[in-house]
């Protein structure tokens, strides 16, 4: 360190690399051209050996200064990725995790739990809402997502597929001597007031991949959410269009069960967040605990 005096002249010299230019350097820094020249003109006296070569058209690093500035831009790297990781000890107390509304209440949520033992510095906020997040304005910081987009800003992580199919309580089926499709009347259905063409929790759509047509004996109730067809659903007040992501633990546990037959969806569930914030300790925590509680979730799955 004899030969550094001063670590800021190192801020002047990358400035000055960065840009191969000492007129761009000063513009970045806010301060003259001159100035950025006699700064590097001191660290080189002080270290003993020239780091540029001054050519008309600007400058161009000697052998020695690119090695510098590989070292520098690397030690100035791992600095800023240290003050991010100690910020985020700090801001850790809370991020906001975007999810559609039902798989928030119905998946999310129930494992919230886990992630608290897991990771008991971590405190997110669940924001449901049906819209894509818009990372930059709406204060999400991960969301998860049903399909992939073509964002190239975004990292994009699978979790797993779902499938589509009926669902009513044990004694509701017996009792309505559910056997075959043809024996749903309309007044049993219910329905999911907001269907998302996405996934298509409607029941048209799945009455035309078996090749029939929806029941027109009567109108079951309809209800804003699908979490919330399937609470009717496990109240015996009929029968649910659900996504199996949603009901897996009322299957598993007997509560309910699938009488028929299921639509596999073609795509799946996804983690997503910006890249840059990748870069943040607590979005990698999260990322690792999702995947994990994701691939448990995949290990079970019986369609």
């Amino acid at each position: 360190m004899e030969k550094l005096k001063s670590l800021d002249s190192l801020r002047f010299f990358s400035a000055a690399a960065r840009n191969l230019s000492f007129t761009g350097a000063a513009a970045e820094l806010g301060i003259s051209q001159s100035a950025v020249s006699q700064q590097v003109a001191k660290l080189e006296a002080g270290i003993g050996f020239r780091l540029f070569e001054r050519r008309a058209r600007g400058l161009a690093l000697t052998d020695k200064g690119a090695r510098l500035w590989t070292a520098v831009r690397e030690g100035l790297g791992r600095i800023e990725q240290t003050l991010q990781e100690l910020d985020d000890t700090r801001q850790l107390a809370q991020m906001t995790v975007r999810a559609l509304p039902s798989f928030a209440a119905r998946w999310l949520l129930p494992r919230v739990i886990k992630l608290r033992q897991w990771a008991p510095e971590l405190n997110i906020v669940v924001d449901a809402d049906l819209a894509r997040p818009d990372f930059l304005h709406d204060g999400v910081d991960v969301a998860f997502t049903y399909g992939k987009t073509d964002h190239p800003e975004w990292d994009q992580s699978f979790l797993f597929h779902d499938a589509i199919f009926p669902v009513c309580t044990p004694d509701f089926m017996r009792e309505h001597a559910l056997n075959t499709p043809r024996d749903l009347r309309g007044g049993y259905l219910l329905h999911d007031s907001v269907p998302q063409a996405i996934y298509s929790t409607n029941w048209d759509a799945w009455f035309a991949a078996l090749g029939m047509s929806l029941p027109q004996d009567g109108a079951g109730p309809a209800f804003s959410t699908l979490a919330m067809v399937c609470e009717s659903a496990l109240a015996g007040q009929g029968v649910a269009l659900s996504r199996y992501s949603l009901v897996a633990d009322d299957l598993a546990a007997g509560r309910l069960v699938r009488p028929f037959e299921q639509v596999t969806l073609e795509d799946g569930f996804y983690l997503a967040c910006p890249k840059s914030s990748l870069k943040r300790v607590a979005i990698r925590k999260f990322y690792e605990w999702a995947k994990e509680q994701a691939a448990l979730f995949r290990g079970g799955m019986v369609f």
